[in-house]
């Protein structure tokens, strides 16, 4: 397992120690009183709410909040997602900096697999 993987695990196995262990891949979610979800993701997220910068080119970034965060991939949200390119550099203090893919987008915010993420 990579530092970057292991540093991931950690604030994993962190937020589960603060707020209690959570719904795992394949676990169904209760939404509501009638209405459940299926968990569908292959790695647990774990709630970062932290400041973020896409770099677009040398010249040009784009600030955005790391909302969430896994061993494989991250979700962003940002004023808009116009003009963020399907791949692109995300540094954030929170794991680094790393290239992404994105995977889905709505106007406000980005899925994006983590392909690369720089040594700490």
């Amino acid at each position: 397992m990579s530092r970057n993987h292991q540093r991931v695990s950690h604030l994993i196995e962190f937020a589960h120690a603060i707020f209690g262990r959570g719904a795992h891949a394949g676990d169904v979610n209760k939404v509501s009183e009638n209405t459940t979800m299926l968990e569908r993701r292959r790695a647990e997220r774990v709630l970062i709410n932290d400041a973020g910068i896409i770099s677009l080119d040398e010249h040009t970034t784009i600030p955005c909040v790391v909302y969430d965060l896994s061993d494989t991939g991250v979700r962003l949200t940002m004023m808009s997602t116009n003009g963020v390119p399907d791949s692109f550099l995300l540094q954030a203090s929170c794991f680094g900096s790393g290239v992404c893919e994105v995977a889905w987008r709505t106007e406000e915010s980005i899925g994006a697999r983590l392909t690369r993420l720089d040594r700490w």
